[in-house]
């Protein structure tokens, strides 16, 4: 008997219940489909980029053996089982709601040639909807969810501390393998990936626990320190499992802070699959009449967002972070969305679509949930009236203005007093350094932030 492992968001040889179970029993050989209804769905180049390096490295770990098809899934493995006389595909399971359609056309094609598809494993610790109250509701509050969630999570983690044996191996496919990658395009080397290979990817969780994870707890909020783990995208591709992380931290985790944070992961997984229309529909349906800006300065507003214009450094450090690097620290990206949703009064929505566009580790279940959590709409959320103050926050957690001096050159030679008030220094002084004055006064903007929520309310009791 020959089976195959059908590669998902499990992009890893380690740690990945399909390829063990395939292996136990059978030599096995591994496929990836690009599919071109996830990368429309998608629709981000640097993800693609990424996902080109994972498959790359996976290749190396598959000994040269991973077939790489393109086009729908269901035609590409139909037509590579009966190639290769496969009775059995192993794979993981993907809880968007494109990948959970495309599991079930699989299902159906390959039912039809005999062939058995068994989902072995999920990129979550606890699979979205598995978790329930006593009442057989779901949960929509973070903190009971986490207590639930907590001790399923440990064990697993002791379940992996046994090395993996696999009594068989990868197989090279009949005929010669496939691999098309010209649907991710091509990697010119000028822009920075970030880590896919297996030693870097392990190196920085190494790294993160030897050097960061115990004063993870207070350092995580400061940018400039670059304290958190960065693992988000080796997570979001599936090179590392969040069991493996768990068990990596979980002597060092004192504060606990790193678990809940792969918590919320998994949280906003779980919302999202039993909420599929979440990224287009406020789960507090009360704010889908909220009232949006529609001036008619609002796609300027937007587009000096955006480009990191705003005149407030910390929010133009964050916006500029993600437009070279693909990425954004957790608290900044907090900063910046409640600047878009509260001092320009513009839809989430247009963020939410903006960060997804651009993060290697866009996900659309954790970015749904931050954006609704920030724009107080969500489950579990902030409150609307909680209105970050972008030149406190900056004060705060860039005291001395490094992470702006990163990322907004024209301000790296302001003294620190001026750094997250530059408009201080005065027009001609905004003029000597090259940069904006505040499209928008903070204070009058939160004012109206609050009008809008109090309209919101008043149209709810109606």
């Amino acid at each position: 008997m020959t089976s195959a492992v059908w590669f998902r968001r499990d992009l890893r040889i380690d740690d990945n219940r399909a390829v063990s179970e395939a292996l136990a029993s059978s030599d096995a050989l591994p496929i990836f489909v690009v599919d071109p209804r996830i990368l429309s769905a998608s629709n981000s180049p640097n993800r693609a980029l990424y996902l080109r390096s994972c498959l790359q490295a996976l290749d190396s770990e598959c000994d040269d053996t991973l077939n790489v098809g393109a086009g729908r899934t269901e035609n590409v493995l139909a037509e590579f089982c009966r190639d290769n006389s496969i009775s059995k595909i192993f794979t993981s399971s993907d809880g968007s709601a494109m990948s959970r359609s495309i599991l079930a056309s699989v299902r159906s094609e390959l039912a039809l040639i005999g062939v058995d598809v068994r989902v072995s494993d999920t990129p979550y610790v606890v699979a979205p909807g598995r978790l329930q109250k006593a009442d057989g509701s779901s949960y929509r509050v973070f903190s009971p969810y986490m207590r639930a969630w907590t001790p399923l999570a440990v064990q697993q983690a002791k379940d992996i501390s046994s090395p993996m044996v696999f009594g068989y191996g990868f197989i090279a496919s009949k005929g010669g393998r496939t691999w098309n990658l010209g649907l991710l395009g091509e990697d010119d080397g000028v822009q920075d990936l970030p880590a896919a290979s297996r030693p870097d990817i392990y190196d920085m969780v190494s790294k993160f626990v030897t050097d960061d994870l115990e004063s993870y707890g207070v350092d995580r909020d400061y940018p400039a320190l670059q304290r958190t783990s960065r693992l988000s995208v080796a997570l979001r591709f599936g090179r590392v499992h969040p069991r493996t992380l768990i068990s990596a931290t979980r002597d060092k985790d004192t504060s606990g802070r790193y678990l809940a944070e792969l918590c919320w992961r998994e949280f906003y997984a779980d919302v999202l699959a039993l909420n599929p229309n979440s990224p287009r529909e406020s789960l507090n349906t009360k704010f889908e009449s909220m009232r949006w800006s529609d001036d008619s300065d609002v796609y300027e507003q937007f587009d000096a967002w955006r480009n990191g214009k705003t005149g407030y450094p910390i929010v133009d450090a964050g916006m500029r972070q993600l437009a070279s690097e693909g990425y954004m620290h957790n608290r900044v990206r907090m900063i910046v969305a409640s600047f878009l949703v509260k001092d320009l009064h513009i839809d989430w929505r247009w963020g939410a679509r903006h960060f997804m566009d651009l993060l290697f580790d866009g996900d659309v279940a954790s970015n749904t949930g931050g954006w609704q959590w920030v724009a107080g709409c969500g489950t579990d959320s902030a409150p609307f009236f909680r209105i970050f103050n972008p030149t406190l926050q900056g004060k705060k957690f860039d005291p001395e203005g490094d992470y702006v001096r990163r990322y907004v050159p024209e301000l790296c030679s302001v003294q620190t007093r001026f750094i997250h008030e530059p408009w201080l220094l005065g027009s001609s002084g905004l003029d000597q350094l090259g940069y904006v004055a505040p499209i928008v006064d903070h204070a009058i903007e939160r004012e109206e932030a609050l009008l809008r929520f109090a309209d919101l309310g008043r149209l709810a009791d109606s």
